[in-house]
């Protein structure tokens, strides 16, 4: 799809349901047609919209909801197999390496703090984990990051 039909994710103004309605339709407009590769994009962009679904039920902020809708959506269309595709939808936790957490190649920075905060919600977070917290929360959403810390970056 060029540039020009692309939707601009401005997270205020755009919905992640456009977003994911632009993938759906990237899919039907595939020229590969492998017809099993293509049922698993399309179970996979009606998991991923149920997931964003059941986000923005819980209040969860515009920007966090369009990033996963952008980036998750992109790597559903680009999955080779059944393999990929489940790593897709189910990615790792992040893990500690003994001196800072990361996480894989499938799971969103927006993802990712989501589960910081979801995790915060519960318990109090070790240093690592709220260093690890504030680093998304700063990539993520810089502008509300600068008002709670006073920095960007």
């Amino acid at each position: 799809m060029n540039s020009e039909n692309t939707i601009t994710c401005t997270h205020e103004t755009t919905s992640y349901l456009l977003l994911i309605a632009q993938k759906f339709a990237e899919l039907l407009s595939d020229s590969e047609k492998n017809d099993t590769i293509t049922e698993l994009r399309f179970k996979a962009l009606r998991d991923l919209l149920a997931q964003l679904n059941s986000l923005q039920a819980r209040s969860f902020h515009a920007t966090l909801l369009c990033g996963i809708a952008e980036k998750k959506g992109n790597m559903v269309l680009n999955a080779k197999s059944k393999t990929e595709m489940q790593s897709i939808m189910h990615p790792k936790a992040p893990y500690f390496n003994g001196q800072a957490f990361q996480s894989g190649p499938h799971l969103t920075p927006e993802e990712e703090l989501i589960c910081w905060s979801e995790a915060f919600l519960r318990a109090p977070l070790n240093s690592a984990g709220y260093e690890r917290f504030k680093q998304l929360f700063q990539e993520v959403l810089p502008e509300e990051a600068a008002e709670l810390w006073g920095e960007a970056g």
